[in-house]
């Protein structure tokens, strides 16, 4: 906190706040605002905020920035206030997190010192820094964990890391917080469950000005909010500079509450905010072009920089571990649609599941089960999750329906619609047996990866469903066969990452993912695929899009045959590799593939033409003639997050497909 002595300061504020979208081709931008303001603050006031800079993006509706229309409550709210906490949580223990320097926090936290640092001044005095460690003795939304740097002489906090001591569930948590809102809960539609917030870290940072004061210099939040399926990044962001302090030349005021609470005092009140602080904002374009603001407002860059960052995160996982603690199981069903138990294949028919999770505090165990109505065959899986700051570690063993070709999501509910109502299956299956180990990165983690070990038995299924409201009115209408899976027992590791730049939905974007799986057993072979894909602008108001694609199958017992069982084949067709065909329409060793669009700029709502090449096979015996073409019309909305495309097949066939899907190229 500040030092109360502060009579007057002036300091440059800077601020981003940024909510994103995270999905499997790239990330977006839902909204993004940054502000710049000089801060001149007297305790006695007047004291003025002048905004210098100000903008705000929402790139998936509206192309372009403006100046947001909240300036001056906004401003307001990022004026650091002498004898004020900054930690965002209520001294009285309120609000939302029990201040873990509150008298009587021992009764919810444990104590332990960390790190000592010593920093030694021109004037000659030494300032001593002591970290404490704060551990809750549970695991509960309102305490938090985290790494407390204390000026030894002044006993004010100067460097604060720290988080919720796990994530914060909708459905869990609500009635805790606010019991008058509990039932809010129940009218969020079951589309859109679960809903989570995992906030990651929180971050106060103060620097020493002037040998005396220690004044803010970042506040920094790192969140991930979940609904239902999808995830949104969340990050705040403010940092302060250039700071000229003055002590009060009259005395030291009275000492603020704050103060007076954290030594106990329980006849402590908070003070109204500061008198006669005023917001100036200019009327001008101005503030979009700030020089304090960052060159775009696209920058993938924050205020602080990525090695700080990683600190942060070092910081946090440095602490002591959270205690075990077990909570009453949770049950998920079919009907609950946004937990994906509930589906449609014509391998299992209409197949539901039942889910029961049990948290541990530092595990997570589950078990789900489940039948579908044309195969009868049980299934099931038992996994125990370890979740960290970074990534989270998964073990499993289980009896599934696999997907040949992951890529086609065959078991999400647009694939279960496509296939009940129009009798479209695009996924090509197999049965798999055995156990797994996989990591992948911590919500909110801005990098890409899953990596999996696993040892499994896999075997074919044939198709049992012939049930579609096609068939109403077509009776002799059935769903294809399945592919012929080979029988196989295999240990395999299978790893993918991916990483892409550029936000900006009218400018240059692009995108690299590189895959391989390797796999021994009844079967040993390297399968090793990459991807490019890049957008970018045309003359006009047009943008273009174009993606590669490509991998083949390395194997020493390729000698006259594929080196690798038909479910590790590489499988193109359907709308996310060759539109115009169906999945599976073209398999084997090898592949390659190129998509190629150009559409009206405008994010919310564009129209694109685009054409589809696609080969896969043995690359020995290359023909031509076998590659798919396509070509076609599209729509897609919100910089792609939801898709239409009309396409026409025109080799090696002809015919019409319409298809709707989320997360496209373009």
């Amino acid at each position: 906190m500040i030092d109360a002595s502060v009579f007057r300061y002036t300091t440059t504020m800077r601020q981003r706040l940024s909510v994103g979208v995270r999905a499997f081709r790239r990330d977006r931008i839902v909204y993004r605002r940054e502000t710049a303001a000089h801060i001149d603050w007297r305790r006695d006031g007047p004291g003025i905020v002048e905004v210098v800079g100000a903008r705000a993006a929402m790139p998936l509706a509206i192309p372009g920035v403006r100046i947001p229309g909240d300036l001056e409550e906004f401003a307001l709210e990022m004026v650091p206030r002498p004898g004020a906490d900054q930690l965002v949580m209520s001294p009285t223990g309120g609000g939302l997190a029990w201040h873990p320097l509150l008298e009587g926090g021992e009764a919810v936290y444990t104590y332990a010192i960390g790190d000592r640092a010593e920093i030694r001044l021109p004037n000659g005095r030494t300032v001593r820094l002591i970290e404490l460690r704060v551990t809750p003795r549970e695991r509960d939304i309102r305490y938090v964990t985290g790494s407390f740097w204390i000026d030894e002489e002044t006993h004010g906090i100067v460097r604060a890391v720290y988080r919720p001591s796990r994530e914060f569930d909708l459905e869990r948590d609500l009635a805790r917080i606010d019991p008058d809102e509990e039932d809010d809960a129940d009218e969020v539609p079951d589309l859109f469950k679960p809903v989570k917030l995992d906030v990651r870290y929180m971050s106060v940072e103060y620097a020493l000005w002037e040998m005396r004061w220690w004044m803010p210099r970042h506040v920094i939040l790192d969140a991930s909010l979940q609904t239902g399926p999808a995830r949104f990044p969340v990050s705040f962001e403010i940092a302060y500079s250039d700071y000229v302090v003055e002590a009060d030349r009259h005395g030291l005021p009275e000492l603020p509450p704050v103060i007076r609470q954290l030594a106990g005092d329980p006849t402590a009140r908070a003070r109204p905010f500061e008198h006669g602080v005023t917001v100036v904002v200019p009327d001008s374009t101005t503030l979009l072009d700030s020089p304090l603001l960052p060159p775009s407002i696209y920058d993938s860059g924050g205020l602080v920089t990525e090695e700080q960052l990683r600190e942060l995160a070092r910081s946090l996982g440095a602490l002591p571990s959270l205690p075990w603690q077990t909570e009453r199981p949770r049950f998920a069903w079919p009907w609950q649609l946004g937990r994906g138990l509930l589906r449609y294949n014509r391998v299992e028919g209409l197949s539901a599941g039942a889910r029961m999770d049990v948290d541990f505090g530092r595990a997570r165990v589950d078990l789900t089960g489940r039948l579908g109505t044309a195969d009868l065959e049980p299934r099931g899986e038992l996994g125990v999750e370890v979740p960290t700051l970074r990534r989270v570690w998964r073990a499993a063993a289980y009896h599934r329906l696999a997907a040949a070709d992951p890529g086609v999501r065959p078991f999400d509910l647009g694939s279960s619609l496509n296939a009940i109502l129009l009798g479209r299956d695009d996924g090509s299956y197999f049965s798999a047996s055995g156990a797994e180990l996989r990591v992948t990165p911590a919500p909110g983690e801005r990098a890409y990866y899953d990596a999996r070990l696993y040892a499994e038995r896999q075997k074919d299924v044939d198709r049992r469903a012939d049930f579609s409201a096609r068939r109403l009115m077509d009776p002799g209408w059935r769903f294809p066969g399945n592919i012929d899976a080979d029988p196989a027992t295999q240990v395999g590791l299978a790893a993918g990452v991916a990483r892409s730049w550029g936000l900006d939905p009218a400018g240059l974007r692009w995108g690299l993912r590189l895959e391989a799986a390797a796999e021994t057993g009844d079967y040993t072979f390297l399968r090793p695929g990459l991807t490019a894909s890049a957008g970018f602008p045309l003359p006009g108001p047009l943008l273009g899009a174009v993606e590669v694609a490509g991998g083949t199958t390395l194997s020493p017992d390729r000698q006259g045959r594929p080196g690798s069982p038909r479910q590790s084949f590489w499988y193109i067709g359907g709308p996310r590799t060759v539109r115009g065909f169906g999945g599976a329409a073209a398999a084997g060793p090898d592949y390659a593939r190129a998509r190629l669009e150009a559409g009206s700029s405008f994010p919310a709502a564009r129209l694109a033409l685009f054409s589809d090449a696609g080969w896969a096979g043995d690359a020995r015996t290359l023909d031509r003639a076998d590659a798919l073409l396509s070509v076609g019309a599209g729509a897609s909305f919100l910089d792609g997050l939801l898709r239409f495309d009309l396409a026409r097949a025109v080799q090696p066939e002809i015919g019409w497909r319409l298809d709707l899907y989320v997360d496209a190229l373009f």
